[in-house]
């Protein structure tokens, strides 16, 4: 008898331990549309495509995202961002005019950490996010012309994962306390590389100024959240 009420209060306090579990919701996992208005950056001018060029772009375009965070309190939670973003690699000749050169779809792979405002169980809450990650590069075949050369060459770019970091919010409103919509900005800075940039010198040293090259992403997007 008395095993047979221990064993009745073990079941009941796993059971009441589930329920919080599942009324806490620790996970939120969200997807979403979107515009990127994308940026690129200035070199050194160099022979593509037939034109001496001194900026290499990417084409803003349509973008779509998928989240998933663990709630580790009330208000703050990690996770894991990724966004595909459809655009086009560009350049920018010194003579003047703009071309687009190939396909060059852009994809974000990112850890991120958020702040969400208010308490849980109110319906809109907004929300501050920030994180670190990779930014690929994915560019076809493009034809170019070797500098002091006339003849064109094929060119299969390889596909470029370069540093990355991201910012941004928004404003999550929950129809159910298991759905929602989420709206939000975001800014996404990409270290391309450096290239030489003239000497500096001081006293007892002198060395090659490097100038940093960054690529940026802006975007604009709704989804849907699912909270469980």
């Amino acid at each position: 008898m008395f095993r047979s009420k221990v064993f009745l209060l073990c079941l009941t306090l796993a059971m009441l331990n589930i329920a919080a579990l599942a009324q806490e919701k620790k996970f939120e996992v969200s997807g979403s549309l979107g515009y990127t208005v994308a940026s690129g950056f200035d070199i050194n001018p160099v022979v593509l495509d037939g034109r001496v060029v001194d900026r290499v772009g990417v084409n803003s375009g349509f973008s779509w995202g998928l989240q998933a965070d663990y709630n580790l309190n009330d208000n703050i939670g990690v996770g894991f961002l990724f966004s595909r973003q459809k655009s086009r690699l560009t350049v920018s000749s010194v003579a003047g005019g703009k071309a687009d050169i190939v396909a060059n779809p852009i994809y974000n792979y990112l850890g991120v950490a958020t702040y969400n405002f208010r308490n849980a169980d109110t319906k809109l809450r907004p929300y501050a996010f920030g994180g670190r990650g990779v930014t690929e590069y994915a560019p076809g075949t493009l034809t170019a012309v070797p500098g002091g050369s006339t003849t064109p060459i094929s060119i299969n770019l390889e596909n470029k994962a370069k540093f990355a970091m991201t910012y941004g919010g928004g404003v999550k409103y929950f129809l159910t306390p298991m759905f929602g919509f989420k709206v939000q900005g975001r800014w996404t800075p990409t270290f391309i590389g450096s290239q030489p940039d003239g000497i500096w010198c001081n006293a007892f040293y002198c060395g090659v100024v490097g100038n940093s090259k960054w690529s940026n992403q802006g975007e604009f997007s709704g989804g849907v959240i699912f909270r469980f």
